[in-house]
């Protein structure tokens, strides 16, 4: 889920989540060793052109998919989850993952996800199509769930950051839908996913606090998606 040379530099420059740490020979915070099996390649936020430069860093979409499923089936009730939570690292017995710790990870981790498959350019690609459904799931969840939180009061920053990737997956989404409806043949049959409808829902809501010219939006839907049980439920008319 990692490349190697990430895993060293980033070790090298203690540059490690606590979820990647190894806890059977990493005492604190200052002398982090870095456990394979708990690395995921983090998103480069000012190394694009490097990246796009080795295409050893990017991963393929078999990679991609089992990196999304370790984050979620592994990371994000990790909270709730006593037996996984023990196999992680703590700077002391006892101390519990916040909401933040988790969802800082995650989010980081699942953009790094989009962003390879951006490089990719797998736009009619099933399992790209699938994982941006489920990281538009996963932040529709944050959002939601931070607001149960009292402590999200001091959190406002990482609410804005689920909200602003939230709105650039579910673009994303749109690209890919639209590429497959304009690309999709007999011969060459792109995958169709049956969760337009709700997808296509979530961008008109967000839309409704947003400058999207929603018209042009809905021009670009595939006509399936615009008669979806979800969509009627807006009641745009």
């Amino acid at each position: 889920m990692c490349s190697e040379k990430e895993m060293m530099e980033r070790e090298e420059q203690n540059n490690l989540n606590m979820f990647e740490v190894d806890p059977s020979i990493s005492k604190d915070y200052l002398n982090k060793k870095i456990k394979k099996a708990f690395a995921v390649k983090a998103y480069a936020r000012s190394a694009a052109e490097k990246i796009m430069d080795n295409p050893d860093n990017i991963r393929p979409p078999e990679i991609l998919t089992k990196t999304l499923n370790y984050l979620m089936n592994e990371i994000i009730d990790i909270d709730k989850n006593e037996e996984i939570s023990d196999r992680h690292f703590k700077l002391k017995v006892g101390d519990k993952y916040t909401f933040s710790d988790i969802t800082f990870f995650v989010e980081d981790r699942f953009r790094s996800i989009r962003q390879d498959y951006t490089i990719l350019d797998l736009k009619g690609n099933k399992d790209c199509i699938i994982c941006h459904e489920k990281i538009a799931r996963f932040l529709i969840l944050c959002l939601n769930e931070g607001l149960d939180y009292e402590a999200f009061v001091g959190l406002q920053s990482l609410f804005k950051l689920f909200y602003q990737q939230l709105n650039a997956t579910l673009t994303s989404l749109r690209e890919y839908y639209e590429y497959v409806e304009q690309n999709s043949t007999a011969e060459n049959t792109l995958y169709e996913s049956e969760n337009i409808g709700e997808f296509l829902a979530y961008s008109i809501i967000l839309s409704f606090n947003e400058n999207f010219d929603l018209i042009s939006m809905l021009n670009k839907i595939p006509k399936r998606a615009k008669h979806s049980k979800k969509v009627n439920k807006l009641n745009l008319n």
